[in-house]
């Protein structure tokens, strides 16, 4: 197959380390609504940014360029919004999973980790008719957004900067609008796609001035499902219900589905770096 390129920087998986020599710029399930029925959440105007401490102060005195180390922290906003692990975003749930998230931050920021590669969009719904991470942001986003706001907040507070990843399980917007992932990733009108850039406008508008973010990431290792027979796998797999929103995708139309984010990133923030987020290649 002739390789593909994609002008965007390469993926972190799991423990990244590199050195950087720059310095930081600033229960039961529902049915949600589909973006046909409700309007799509507005945002809200960015809040006034608290002074903080300065990061290079806490993590070192030294005044030569420090290593970047960042590790993988993908349900840090699900323990914020309390839907990690299961959880319904309940109050008493919350509480716990948000004090479980403060205190990752704390721990890693104590052993000089200073960035987390972050699932910002959640994971779920997986299914049809489901509840999903997102459905706050759709039915009231100043709930939300203040969420978000306390968990960016908290990593400032810690000098531990973010990467977004923007589609980190494939299927969660196809189930959000009950379409498939082949329509999210080939047809920039589908409901899915549209509900996905819609919220990455939003991130993007909120934090692109937040001192905490470093870089954006489109997907998690998303180049290691194309090409496949998705749909025919998971017909084979234990798990029938999950099939609807899954679809089958070649690379020509991976390369353009990230491109195409890439460029509504581009529109909102020209300033910070844009990750594939793509894993090794396939063998």
């Amino acid at each position: 197959m002739k390789p593909h390129r994609l002008s965007v920087l390469p993926s972190f998986v799991v423990l990244l380390a590199f050195v950087s020599c720059q310095t930081p710029t600033t229960s039961s399930p529902t049915k949600t609504p589909l973006p046909s029925e409700t309007p799509l959440p507005t945002s809200t105007p960015t809040p006034t940014a608290t002074p903080m401490p300065v990061c290079e102060k806490i993590h070192s005195s030294r005044t030569d360029p420090q290593p970047a180390i960042g590790l993988n922290k993908f349900d840090l906003l699900m323990q914020y919004l309390g839907t990690a692990s299961g959880g319904g975003g309940s109050p008493n749930y919350q509480e716990v999973t948000e004090s479980m998230g403060q205190k990752a931050i704390v721990d890693a920021a104590a052993i000089g980790v200073n960035y987390f590669r972050v699932s910002i969009t959640g994971y779920f719904p997986a299914a049809y008719d489901s509840s999903g991470d997102l459905d706050q942001w759709r039915q009231n986003p100043d709930v939300y957004w203040s969420i978000v706001d306390k968990m960016m907040s908290n990593l400032q507070e810690n000098c531990i900067r973010i990467v977004p990843v923007f589609v980190w399980n494939a299927t969660q917007f196809p189930a959000m609008a009950q379409e498939n992932l082949t329509q999210m990733m080939t047809n920039p009108d589908s409901k899915s796609y549209i509900l996905l850039t819609a919220y990455i406008e939003d991130f993007i508008n909120r934090y692109k001035s937040h001192p905490m973010l470093y870089f954006y990431e489109l997907t998690n290792e998303l180049n290691l499902s194309a090409d496949l027979d998705l749909a025919k796998r998971c017909l084979d797999g234990p798990y029938p219900g999950l099939c609807p929103p899954t679809g089958n995708f070649s690379s020509d139309e991976m390369i353009a589905f990230t491109s195409r984010l890439a460029e509504v990133i581009r529109k909102q923030d020209s300033a910070h770096p844009i990750s594939s987020g793509f894993g090794l290649p396939q063998s």
